[in-house]
């Protein structure tokens, strides 16, 4: 069994708040997202703890350096069922964290995503996001640029969304087919400053991750994922769709010209901020709001 601890605090809304991320993952049932067994405050007194199962093989991180599975396509899908069947959820459910830590793999292989630590319900009727969550803010490698710079998009519904899941998604791939994080050169500092403001995004890698699977048409479908603007990234059905039929079924056209953009390797840009402070990194770039 894995034990996610949850600090204590005596505060009637953080304990009401606890309650209900707990009733809403014991809701969840699907084989691509980790079961909820139960609350236990007894045995890590003074902490709460939320209670699930034990997966042998860790998280999809660890298992991809300890295992080195050749052909990864398939753990992808896995993955991106999982998030369609939050998405598709009345009212829907939003993950907000998600990344490669975050998702564990069973002992058929499977992954289960897990840690709804900034899980999100979405209330259709009033259009509102009804946090269940408070382990604050997802790490920025993984965050969309509407999330690091708000300010640049408006019209943009506040906090995390669908579509912000979705470029997370696209960040997890790559970790699979690479087995390294996102700009993997540089630091969180300079990561925000490559989104939020030079709307960069990681060049396609090498080898082995096109042996991996990372083939053209995937690609592609991570870069229609990554794109800048919210309503231009595919839906998790659009997706899973892909991943299952190897069609891409994109929401709007991506031109030449965004294409090439998209495919821009960061390594020219990673030489020009290599030993710069984060002050001299953002002189002369437009001002950004941190959410």
């Amino acid at each position: 069994m894995k034990v996610l601890r949850i600090f204590h605090r005596d505060n009637k809304e953080f304990e009401a708040r606890f309650c209900v991320e707990a009733i809403l993952w014991q809701s969840l049932n699907h084989k691509n997202v980790l079961p909820f067994y139960g609350i236990c405050e007894n045995v890590f007194q003074p902490l709460s703890a939320m209670v699930s199962p034990w997966m042998e093989n860790g998280d999809l991180v660890g298992y991809l350096k300890r295992n080195n599975p050749p052909e990864r396509r398939s753990l992808t899908l896995g993955v991106a069922l999982g998030l369609q069947y939050l998405h598709g959820l009345k009212p829907p459910m939003v993950h907000g964290d998600l990344r490669a830590s975050n998702v564990l793999v069973d002992e058929h292989r499977q992954p289960r995503i897990a840690d709804f630590g900034l899980a999100k319900v979405i209330d259709a009727q009033a259009s509102s996001l009804l946090p269940t969550s408070f382990n604050g803010r997802g790490n920025t490698r993984w965050q969309a640029p509407e999330l690091l710079n708000a300010s640049r998009f408006e019209g943009v519904k506040p906090g995390v969304t669908k579509e912000s899941d979705v470029y997370a998604f696209a960040h997890v791939c790559w970790e699979v087919f690479t087995g390294s994080i996102p700009f993997p050169d540089l630091v969180d500092g300079a990561v925000i400053l490559a989104v939020a403001v030079y709307d960069r995004r990681p060049g396609r890698p090498s080898e082995p991750a096109t042996k991996r699977g990372l083939d053209d048409n995937v690609w592609k479908l991570m870069m229609t994922c990554w794109a800048a603007q919210p309503r231009r990234r595919l839906s998790m059905n659009g997706v899973v769709k892909f991943l299952t039929s190897g069609k891409l079924i994109r929401r709007v056209r991506v031109g030449r010209a965004a294409m090439q953009d998209s495919q821009h390797i960061l390594s020219d840009w990673t030489e020009s901020v290599a030993g710069r402070s984060l002050d001299e990194l953002s002189d002369g770039a437009e001002e950004f709001k941190l959410v």
